[in-house]
């Protein structure tokens, strides 16, 4: 049955083992644990499975939803059988050791993840005062930014390696930069100023559109029947979400200030007939956590007709017509603004005015 699991989770950077030890955190009170993942459309659940080894192995299939602080958990004991069949085929598979203090739980992950240890502590409601065990000497929470769910992905890509993994994860998946939303309507100049800008920010790691490669370069045309409109777009998130998240990682380890990102995937919502609760329906989502993905957006305006029917001679994947391209625009502006970061830019002052604009707003939010 389900049921609303209100967790706080921390990384722990130092302990004090013998104090641990003396603590009861010993062999008598730990729990070996593989819990293997498999990767779903929708990402903000998680689907495991779980074998867990404490005096009688027990497998359990296990359903999160949400995010940070507040999720709702639906478990199921299951078959060991079927459960260890299960881990085989997962996607990503983890192995750990926990132990159980005073209300808290505290892993210590196996290679290829050895050395990361997390605590983690169920709380009544979210405003439950905590006190971290006195044997954690550091820590710091990732409630907000850290899974196993992100663990498991990175042994995933850690195996047989030979790497570290804490070095990693701290340089690496805990730092952030800045995700920048550039959109518009169609021919509104996005990939021209991403193509000037590129060559003066050679510190920022631009992202082309997502639409213009699958239709260009793979093929792979928009329809405006329903069904076939929703398969498309389904595409355009998939392959959007995959650049969007290499992308930022590629930045972090390349010590890049930002990321840019020609349409981000809420930007599909303006694709829908039914707006945003479609899009919401149709791809496992919602609007708001879409937004949360993108910390600044730059709302470019639809140039004149003159410039738009020059636009899009140059551009093999550009269909609609000037009136379409307007009502699309309006539509995607509407969704955006809802956006707490919205910057718009007209087109009054010329295409230069219009770079230059784009330019100062990028570079507002890099020294933020």
């Amino acid at each position: 049955m389900a049921h609303k699991e209100i967790e706080r989770r921390f990384l722990v950077t130092r302990i004090d083992n013998e104090f641990a030890i003396r603590q009861g955190l010993t062999a008598r009170n730990e729990v070996l644990i593989e819990q293997g993942y498999f990767e779903i459309g929708d990402p903000g659940r998680s689907f495991r499975v779980r074998i867990m080894n404490n005096h009688s192995v027990k497998g359990f299939l296990t359903v999160k939803v949400g995010e940070g602080k507040v999720r709702k958990e639906l478990e199921q004991e299951i078959d060991l059988e079927l459960a260890q069949n299960l881990l085989e085929i997962s996607h990503h598979r983890i192995r750990k050791v926990r132990y159980y203090f005073d209300g808290w739980e505290i892993d210590f992950f196996q290679d290829p993840l050895g050395g990361i240890i997390l605590a983690e502590r169920e709380l009544k409601s979210v405003d439950e005062p905590i006190q971290i065990p006195d044997f954690i000497e550091e820590c710091r929470e990732v409630t907000d930014s850290l899974s196993n769910l992100h663990l498991a992905r990175l042994a995933t890509d850690l195996r047989g390696l030979g790497t570290l993994a804490m070095p990693f994860l701290s340089e690496g998946l805990l730092r952030s930069v800045p995700c920048i939303g550039l959109v518009g309507g169609p021919g509104s100049g996005k990939s021209g100023i991403i193509k000037i800008l590129k060559e003066e920010f050679p510190d920022i790691h631009f992202v082309p559109e997502v639409a213009t490669i699958v239709i260009g370069q793979v093929g792979i045309l928009p329809s405006r029947h329903p069904v076939q409109n929703r398969r498309f777009q389904k595409t355009i998130y998939g392959v959007g979400r995959i650049f969007r998240m290499t992308s930022t990682e590629f930045a972090i380890a390349n010590n890049k200030k930002a990321v840019v990102l020609d349409r981000p995937e809420a930007d599909g919502a303006g694709y829908f007939d039914g707006g945003i609760p479609e899009f919401e329906a149709v791809l496992g989502t919602t609007i708001n956590r879409e937004f949360g993905n993108v910390d600044v957006v730059i709302f470019l305006e639809t140039p004149s007709r003159d410039t738009y029917e020059e636009c899009k001679r140059n551009n093999s994947s550009r269909a609609e017509t000037y009136e379409e391209a307007v009502a699309r625009a309006e539509k995607i502006k509407a969704i955006w603004r809802r956006h707490p970061n919205f910057h718009l830019i007209g087109n009054d002052g010329g295409w230069d005015t219009k770079v230059d604009r784009v330019r100062q707003l990028i570079k507002l939010a890099i020294k933020a």
